[in-house]
C-alpha cells in the first residue's frame, strides 16, 4: 500500500526524531530516514487507541528508540534480548543461564 506523503504535514514534532512527521491529528506518523544508504520508512497508526497527543508522541518516540549502539556490550544486548524480546519461559531462564555461565 502506498504512503500518501501529503497527509504528514507536521514535521520535527519531537527534537529528538529527525524525519518524523504527522497527520493533523496526530494518530499518524510518518518516519523517513537514510542509514548506510539504506531508507527507512515506517507508518505508525495510533488512531484505533484512545491515547491524547502527548502520549501519542511519547509511544512513537519509544518504538522508535533504539539503545544499540557500537559502544554498547554484549552483556546489555544479551540482557535487553532475554529482557524484551525473549517470551518469560522455563526455556528463556535455561538460555539466560547458559549465557550466563558460558559466555559472559
Amino acid at each position: 500500500m502506498a504512503i500518501k506523503y501529503d497527509a504528514f504535514v507536521y514535521s520535527n514534532t519531537d527534537k529528538k526524531a529527525n524525519g518524523l512527521k504527522a497527520n493533523e491529528t496526530f494518530t499518524k506518523f510518518f518516519y523517513h530516514f537514510k542509514i548506510n544508504n539504506k531508507q527507512l520508512r515506517k507508518v505508525f497508526d495510533y488512531s484505533e487507541l484512545t491515547l491524547n497527543k502527548s502520549n501519542r508522541l511519547k509511544k512513537v518516540n519509544e518504538e522508535l528508540e533504539n539503545p544499540f549502539n557500537q559502544s554498547i556490550k554484549l552483556d546489555f544486548t544479551a540482557g535487553e534480548y532475554f529482557n524484551k524480546k525473549c517470551v518469560a519461559s522455563q526455556w528463556t531462564d535455561v538460555r539466560k543461564r547458559q549465557y550466563e555461565l558460558y559466555i559472559y
